[in-house]
């Protein structure tokens, strides 16, 4: 049938994650600074979660098997799971220097990917990684200009992320890590000469990246 188009998804509308399962998206809402879900059809939105005052819920990503929602404020520079109906927050992470702003689940090795806000000042533009319960962090990429979006194709292999400010979308292998952009050898650009791209999704099965 014919899609619903709402109107009122939002005044600030990041991050997206599709829970197929439960025929359920997930998003954030920066504008009103918060977590809502809804129907695949757009119908029976409900708020998640309320992450203000002085927040920005900027990416989200769910592990419907252990039913939590895993999402990064930059602004509170926090990485934090709750349960898919925003019971039991926990923070995972909180940490200016890494401003968690995209991340990604890896589920094969129940690791959490995720790129930091900042790229201009030092020891930032990085990609990170930990374990699902916040312990075992490591920085697995750095000498990113910005990294705005973080993709992880376990079963691949491979991580993918967007260096924003060098205009590029970039992937390495796992067992390469940790890596520098700037390493020929083991980084590859698959895309380059881009304006400030933000975001990307990978299907898997297709062998694309969008």
């Amino acid at each position: 049938g014919r899609a619903t188009v709402r109107s009122s998804a939002g005044t600030n509308v990041r991050g997206l994650a599709l829970e197929l399962g439960s025929g359920r998206i997930y998003y954030a809402d920066n504008g009103a600074d918060l977590l809502y879900r809804m129907n695949l059809d757009g119908s029976d939105r409900v708020t998640v979660l309320a992450v203000g005052p002085s927040a920005f819920p900027a990416d989200v990503r769910v592990d419907a098997a252990a039913g939590h929602l895993y999402y990064c404020d930059q602004q509170k520079a926090h990485l934090r799971r709750v349960g898919l109906d925003g019971s039991n927050p926990v923070v995972l992470v909180s940490d200016a220097v890494s401003q968690p702003y995209y991340l990604d689940l890896d589920g094969v090795g129940r690791k959490i990917y995720w790129g930091d806000f900042d790229g201009v000042s030092a020891n930032t533009g990085n990609v990170f990684r930990m374990n699902y319960d916040g312990s075992g962090r490591e920085t697995v990429v750095t000498g990113n200009l910005e990294t705005r979006g973080v993709r992880v194709d376990a079963a691949g292999g491979w991580l993918y992320w967007v260096n924003r400010n060098a205009g590029k979308v970039m992937r390495c292998r796992l067992g390469d890590l940790p890596v520098s952009a700037l390493d020929g050898t083991k980084v590859q650009t698959l895309y380059g000469n881009l304006d400030t791209p933000h975001g990307l999704t990978l299907d898997v099965p297709a062998g694309r990246v969008y």
